[in-house]
């Protein structure tokens, strides 16, 4: 399980202020958070899931500055039989 998110550390990456968390929890909006103890926590699959869903136009992954591998195409020009 990866290790879950603090109020202020989801709203750095969102870009807001924490008092926006904490007033979208109490509005019952914004991203699934869970209670430990008495802290808000974000869960990283669940609030990636919530911006996901936020998208507005064209969907794109979400990256939070993890690497992943990725796939590059290569332009290969298949050889001509007849060159000689």
């Amino acid at each position: 399980m990866e290790k879950l998110l603090s109020t202020t550390e989801a709203a750095r990456l969102l870009g807001v202020p924490p008092s926006r968390l904490a007033r979208w929890r109490r509005e019952g909006r914004g991203p699934a958070w869970v209670r430990v103890g008495r802290h808000p926590r974000y869960n990283p699959e669940d609030f990636r899931s919530w911006v996901a869903a936020q998208t507005v136009g064209t969907p794109r992954p979400v990256d939070f500055g993890v690497s992943l591998p990725v796939a590059v195409a290569t332009d290969t020009v298949p050889s001509d039989p007849r060159a000689g």
